[in-house]
């Protein structure tokens, strides 16, 4: 049974934006775990696996800036609800996080020495996640990737 788990820190210095010291680091989980669980028993010339995997991400921040209060400039910037924001530009950075989730995939074969038949699901319970975020502010914001949905099949393997 293999399993992994890795927890990532925090943003120690920053010259450019001072006020983003102790944030996440951008673009990595904060804590990612995996565990898969494999079983294989012969049946006379046949093998019959059954496997199953978890994989769990954290939290992720995408940008350095992340609930901190951006301080306005001459450009913009400043929290707008305390109408500090110079002409409607806010330094709204909260949504920048995308949420925790996991993904459960399952494969279940059968075969021999030369060949191999697998029934396989990825995302089992079709969670809805993010996948990635490409931080775009020259283009208003962000492009968002969503997860894979829910897919199965049977993949068919010959040895020759």
């Amino acid at each position: 049974m293999p399993a992994t788990a890795r927890w990532t820190g925090e943003i120690d210095k920053n010259s450019i934006r001072p006020y983003t010291a102790g944030n996440e680091v951008p673009n990595n989980a904060e804590f990612t775990a995996n565990v898969g669980l494999q079983w294989t028993q012969p049946i006379g010339n046949l093998e019959l696996i059954a496997r199953v995997e978890y994989a769990h991400q954290g939290e992720t921040w995408y940008h350095v800036v992340q609930d901190d209060i951006v301080p306005a400039t001459l450009f913009g910037g400043g929290p707008c609800s305390d109408g500090s924001a110079l002409d409607g530009v806010c330094g709204e950075f909260s949504q920048t996080k995308v949420n925790d989730y996991g993904i459960t995939n399952v494969r279940l074969g059968i075969g021999s020495d030369n060949w191999r038949v697998t029934a396989y699901s990825r995302n089992v319970f079709d969670e809805e996640y993010v996948a990635e975020v490409i931080m775009a502010p020259e283009f208003g914001g962000a492009f968002v990737h969503p997860g894979q949905v829910r897919m199965s099949g049977v993949e068919v393997e010959i040895n020759f």
